[in-house]
């Protein structure tokens, strides 16, 4: 008997992340916001959310939410892509639209303290393949961007009139979610073969030597860091299956994955999780952004009888 229960403890603690870590940190009535990037301010404890669907992003300030900016406001577009800069008090976003062969992409700045916009520059529609999709915020303020379908990575700050493409040192495809690491030199990004790291000064680029086993490294989009301890959310429209919230122990050097652990999967609050934002030990998903309901060639809802209030979870992740 004592073996058996010796077993069960540690059958219990290998699961716990998933029994027991998750729990709804709070949901938007806003059905149709159709959400994709997430952010939080920790100076006024404050959640903004991006709408492709409706062009705007929303505040959620003790688990209220209302506009921070409007639909359409300012030019703002499809919203993908949100950061806090909360010693500078600025919130950075990304911006476009994918429709069909032709596309949009846009860089914002506003004001944490007043909503007022600071910085923008658009790129009108056009059959270039460019689109911002996540960003990360570098120590001198300025922003490194992912461009997806570019194949890039994008520099921009407030002085700057335009953003300047940076010549990386190695090829990057259909670079996806961004987070600059822990020890502020490397940035670590999810892209179409897997996680590539980044060297800041040198631009130089590795993938992160991985371990064989079920836990790829492909099919990722929002990332984060607690301490050494990457958190990604694995997404997939034509497999629901594969959509989960994943942890990746690096090395100190983060270059090899040491190990590689699901956290949360089969979640049926899970409609196509998309990005997150970790604060101390706690990660927050997007839940369901239900974007496989949206028809991004003419940004239209294809079943609004489907559309479910936006769930954001919490993770406790040690």
């Amino acid at each position: 008997m004592k073996t058996y229960l010796a077993i069960l403890s540690a059958l219990l603690c290998f699961w716990a992340p998933s029994l027991i870590a998750q729990q709804t940190a709070f949901t938007v009535r806003e059905s149709d916001l159709i959400a994709e990037g997430i952010t939080y301010d920790p100076t006024a404890g404050d959640f903004y959310i991006s709408s492709i669907h409706k062009n705007k992003i929303i505040r959620v300030r003790k688990g209220v939410a209302s506009d921070f900016i409007t639909s359409g406001e300012h030019g703002f577009m499809g919203g993908v892509g949100l950061h806090v800069d909360a010693e500078r008090r600025i919130l950075w976003a990304c911006s476009g639209n994918i429709m069909g062969k032709r596309m949009q992409a846009g860089l914002f700045a506003f004001s944490l303290a007043t909503g007022a916009l600071l910085k923008k520059v658009v790129y009108p529609l056009d059959t270039v393949r460019r689109f911002f999709n996540d960003l990360a915020i570098l120590p001198d303020g300025s922003i490194w961007v992912t461009d997806t379908y570019g194949h890039g990575i994008w520099k921009w700050n407030l002085t700057m009139d335009l953003p300047e493409k940076l010549p990386i040192k190695g090829r990057i495809s259909y670079p996806n979610g961004i987070v600059l690491a822990p020890d502020q030199k490397t940035a670590i990004l999810a892209a179409d073969e897997g996680l590539v790291r980044v060297d800041l000064a040198s631009m130089t680029v590795s993938y992160l030597n991985a371990p064989t086993g079920n836990v790829p490294t492909r099919d990722i989009d929002g990332l984060g860091f607690i301490q050494n301890t990457l958190v990604a959310i694995q997404n997939s429209f034509d497999a629901p299956e594969k959509n989960r919230l994943v942890r990746y122990d690096l090395d100190p050097d983060l270059r090899t994955i040491l190990s590689a652990t699901v956290i949360d999967e089969a979640n049926t609050l899970f409609d196509l999780p998309t990005t997150l934002v970790t604060q101390a030990s706690d990660v927050y998903v997007i839940a369901n952004s239900q974007l496989g309901n949206l028809d991004q060639r003419d940004n239209k809802i294809v079943d609004p009888a489907k559309l479910r209030p936006l769930v954001v979870l919490r993770y406790r992740v040690k």
